[in-house]
């Protein structure tokens, strides 16, 4: 029996935080020299987002539930529903733009699934680039947008080389998953 589209899961915020919350370092508070986001606490960087209601906690040394949960507020309200990632049908692809959004920024990877998709790049996910991209196989998508990310980092470090150092763990992040797309039991 075939289910209605109305019946299918959606993608779940709390999978994709805790799988890019790796990629982020955890809850922990640091300065990488040449990060032009300055000081850094669970991937949230302090030059681009003074006003979290966060800094100060962390500042003073508090990693409890309250924070922790700001994170995810964060992340959720920043990341998550701009993508609109309770309406992506597949984990996977909701996982991966997500991710994308926390590493390049929300519109970046709104364009960029939205270029996989073959609909109109304007750097927000509505109803057309939702059907698009719901529409996609999922190994075809994640492929594309897997390539675009690569292509994404090497003109970063073409217009400014302070950001080379970066460029392995960017590259192991943006290739997570190969393994799905080669596999034949999915």
């Amino acid at each position: 029996m075939r289910r209605s589209p109305s019946c299918r899961t959606m993608a779940e915020f709390i999978s994709a935080f805790h799988k890019t919350h790796n990629n982020e370092g955890g809850y922990k508070l640091h300065k990488v020299k040449d990060d032009a986001g300055g000081w850094t606490f669970a991937g949230i960087a302090y030059n681009y987002h003074p006003d979290w209601p966060g800094w100060k906690a962390v500042f003073a040394g508090d990693r409890g539930p309250r924070v922790i949960a700001l994170v995810a507020d964060f992340y959720r309200a920043e990341y998550w529903n701009r993508i609109s990632g309770d309406k992506i049908l597949s984990q996977r692809k909701a996982d991966r733009m997500y991710d994308f959004a926390v590493n390049a920024g929300w519109r970046t990877a709104a364009r960029y699934a939205q270029r996989c998709a073959g609909v109109k790049e304007d750097g927000r996910i509505g109803l057309m680039s939702l059907n698009a991209i719901n529409g996609m196989n999922d190994r075809l998508f994640l492929a594309l947008f897997k390539l675009l990310r690569v292509e994404h980092r090497l003109r970063t470090i073409e217009r400014r080389s302070s950001q080379k150092k970066f460029v392995t763990g960017w590259l192991r992040r943006d290739l997570q998953g190969m393994k799905y797309l080669f596999s034949q039991s999915h």
